[in-house]
């Protein structure tokens, strides 16, 4: 019998609304704002810890979302990210989840690579949900 991994992620996800200039008046009419799930793990608000971040890119005519729901007979990505930091595999991360579709084609069209690690840098004056407030490469 196939098993179902019923348990729920261990912390919480927001979503936040970004806005591109990038995007402003294309041709397709492909909306300039965007939402974004993030993921933060379980002690995240315990802490002023600096986190890594890890950007989950999906696949062609996929959305960010999609990695973040239930998914019958497997685990999602947050699921995912929970077993491997309590197995001790990998440490704490903050996980986003953007919504890179377009009319033609994913925005980030040919798995664009980079070679350096970013870390969610927190802001002393905290938003109001204690969110992260900027990304610095490391």
């Amino acid at each position: 019998m196939p098993t179902h991994p019923f348990a729920r992620p261990r912390g919480r996800i927001e979503v936040i609304e970004v806005h591109s200039e990038a995007l402003k008046n294309n041709l397709l009419g492909d909306p300039t704002d965007r939402s974004i799930a993030v993921y933060l793990p379980e002690g995240y608000d315990q802490t002023t810890d600096d986190y890594p971040l890890m950007v989950d890119i999906v696949g062609f005519t996929g959305s960010g979302f999609g990695h973040v729901g239930w998914k019958a007979f497997q685990e999602n990505v947050p699921q995912q990210v929970d077993r491997l930091i309590a197995s001790g595999a990998m440490g704490p991360v903050i996980v986003a989840f953007p919504d890179c579709f377009t009319t033609l084609a994913p925005a980030f069209a040919g798995a664009q690579r980079t070679d350096r690690n970013i870390y969610i840098k927190r802001n002393p004056k905290k938003d109001h949900k204690g969110a992260p407030t900027s990304a610095t490469p490391q």
